[in-house]
């Protein structure tokens, strides 16, 4: 028995050696590791009851084993808690994360609804705009490399030419235009000279010169230039005349005058000239009269049919020229008055009309204004 009993002695020691460095080992694991380690049946199974021999040795044995299990446990157990401080830490920023993602999800579930609900009102009360479509990017513009251009213009360009000479004074005032042949503007011109009679006063009296020797006219234009050649203008003309022998007897007291008005028209010539030429047409009335007191006193009216005219200017300032001019007139004297000592004062139309004629010439002076 004896000899039984120290067997079973030794092969429970033996088992119970094992156990413990199984048991050291199983207790450095984690608890999933636990559970996966083991199978199911044996953490579901109570362990069987013992001898009490067996029980009685292990006793006797229990306090070696656990010395040498609590050495083993307290380096695997510090081993273990090291693993697991590490795999906890390791888990932390995992779970944070984990946990900070949840909270936007969640958000982000709560308010969707919310921004449904608002374009809901949205759609509902106003149709929104429809994007306005992009502009085309404008294509960059190619670089250029100034020093080919330069080159490139270099080898093209001809040599310089001088400019041309100015030309002369002379030249330089004839393509200018004339101040004195008159741009747009007020025209104002003056005039002076003598003028002859021609033709017959009327058929009964004979001619115009055995009334009048002659006059001297002062004659004004006024009127509106168009252009430097076109102008339009109405003249007057008073003219200091002296009486012939027939109507100024020995003793008498003589004077007389001739009056002239109407419109007409001038044309100049040569407009960008300092010396052009020009005609005039116009058409007026006239009105002689005349005195040799105490023993005649006449007058004579008639229409001036046609009033030709001619002249030159000289530009002598901007806007002013100087020249010479020549008018003939052709007129019919129509009605007429007579008083004498002899007689008594008669008027009305002439019987025998005829024509006569005014042969004036002088100095003319133009203002363009």
């Amino acid at each position: 028995m004896s000899l039984r009993v120290s067997s079973v002695c030794a092969g429970l020691s033996v088992l119970l050696w094992a156990l413990g460095t199984n048991a050291a080992s199983f207790d450095g694991l984690s608890r999933s590791e636990r559970s996966g380690f083991l199978p199911s049946d044996v953490n579901a199974k109570k362990p069987a009851k013992k001898p009490k021999d067996a029980e009685a040795a292990d006793e006797e044995e229990e306090p070696k084993s656990e010395k040498k299990d609590a050495k083993k446990k307290g380096k695997k157990g510090k081993k273990g808690k090291a693993e697991e401080e590490e795999a906890t830490e390791d888990e932390a920023p995992a779970k944070k994360s984990k946990a900070k993602k949840g909270k936007a999800k969640a958000d982000e579930t709560e308010e969707a609804p919310e921004a449904d609900k608002k374009k809901g009102k949205k759609k509902k009360g106003k149709k929104e705009p429809e994007p306005e479509p992009e502009p085309e990017p404008e294509p960059e513009p190619e670089p250029v490399d100034l020093k080919d251009e330069g080159a490139a213009a270099g080898a093209e360009t001809p040599e310089a030419v001088p400019p041309p000479e100015p030309p002369p004074e002379s030249e330089a005032k004839a393509e200018k235009p004339s101040a004195a042949a008159g741009g747009g503007g007020f025209y104002l011109g003056l005039r002076v000279g003598y003028g002859l009679p021609m033709g017959d006063a009327t058929g009964d009296t004979g001619s115009l010169s055995d009334f009048y020797s002659g006059q001297i006219p002062l004659w004004i234009d006024a009127g509106y230039a168009f252009n430097s050649q076109f102008l339009v203008a109405g003249y007057f003309s008073y003219g200091f005349v002296t009486l012939a022998d027939r109507a100024c007897p020995a003793g008498a007291d003589c004077s007389g005058s001739v009056m002239r008005f109407g419109v007409e028209g001038q044309y100049s010539f040569m407009p960008s000239s300092s010396l052009h030429p020009w005609l005039g047409l116009g058409i007026g009335y006239e009105i002689a009269h005349g005195e040799s007191k105490p023993f005649l006193i006449f007058t004579l009216r008639g229409w001036e049919f046609v009033n030709l005219q001619a002249g030159l200017d000289f530009e002598v300032a901007k806007g002013v020229g100087v020249g010479p001019f020549l008018s003939f007139s052709l007129a019919r004297y129509a009605n007429g008055k007579i008083e004498d000592q002899v007689t008594p004062p008669t008027s009305g139309e002439v019987n025998d009309k005829t024509m006569h004629e005014w042969l004036v010439f002088g100095l003319r002076g133009s203002f363009h204004l």
